[in-house]
């Protein structure tokens, strides 16, 4: 799964329609929803604190680290939606990703 489809994936999990097109309806790589005040926001928990925060908090991902990784599972504590990574952003969204 590449990053794209991922954080597609992380936007579902948590309610946010995602729009991937521009304004005349070419497919774009930039993924981006529109706020309640109808403000055009950028959507890339794998690069965005915030973001990946709030997958952790909506969904109750637990995380713990191992030398230099990052775990991360669902609440749930089951190994196929566990994901390991040295980077915690990706780690995160390759969880959220996983949880059907």
């Amino acid at each position: 799964m590449d990053d794209l489809q991922m954080v597609k994936k992380c936007a579902e999990r948590i309610g946010i329609e995602l729009e991937t097109q521009d304004a005349w309806g070419n497919e774009t790589c930039e993924v981006f929803y529109f706020d309640e005040t109808g403000a055009r926001r950028d959507y890339d928990p794998l690069h965005d604190d915030a973001q990946a925060m709030a997958l952790v908090k909506n969904l109750r991902l637990m995380i713990w680290t191992e030398t230099a990784y990052w775990l991360v599972a669902d609440s749930e504590c089951e190994d196929r939606f566990r994901a390991m990574n040295t980077d915690l952003n990706r780690a995160i969204v390759e969880c959220v990703s996983k949880i059907v």
